[in-house]
This record gives C-alpha cells, sequence and structure tokens, in this order.
C-alpha cells in the first residue's frame, strides 16, 4: 500500500473517531471504533503440518504418504 493511501486511511480512520488495532505495515482490518473489546489478540496455535504424494513414473501410479511432520505425526 503507497504511503499516500495509508495516509487518506488514517485521515479517515481519525474522522470517524477509529483506533488502530494492529500495528505499521499490517494488511487487513487495522482500525476498530471505540468499545470493540480493544486491540485484538492472537487465539490460537497455529501448527503446520506436510503431506507427500508421490508420482511414481514408472508405474504410473501416485502414492499417498499422508502426513510425514507435523503434530499429526509422532
Amino acid at each position: 500500500m503507497s504511503r499516500w493511501r495509508r495516509l487518506v486511511d488514517w485521515w479517515q480512520a481519525w474522522r470517524r473517531g477509529d483506533q488502530r488495532i494492529a500495528p505499521i505495515g499490517t494488511r487487513g482490518r487495522v482500525y476498530a471504533r471505540p468499545g470493540e473489546g480493544g486491540p485484538v489478540a492472537a487465539k490460537g496455535k497455529p501448527e503446520a503440518t506436510i503431506r507427500a504424494r508421490v508420482y511414481r513414473a514408472a508405474t504410473g501410479t501416485w502414492e499417498d504418504h499422508g502426513i510425514i511432520s507435523g503434530p499429526g505425526k509422532d
């Protein structure tokens, strides 16, 4: 987002009486009206998984190995 667009967004939020709820450079909703619960905090723990699917050219088939790394694999 350009500096001009950020300045316009800031001015419009100031005119509405909104407060900034996200750090500068964040995409999406960064302003909220007063009384909407204050600053927004992340709820939950992100978890990543890696799945594998292999194509065997010699036989022309796909092999599904499922989850090979992550919380589902212990």
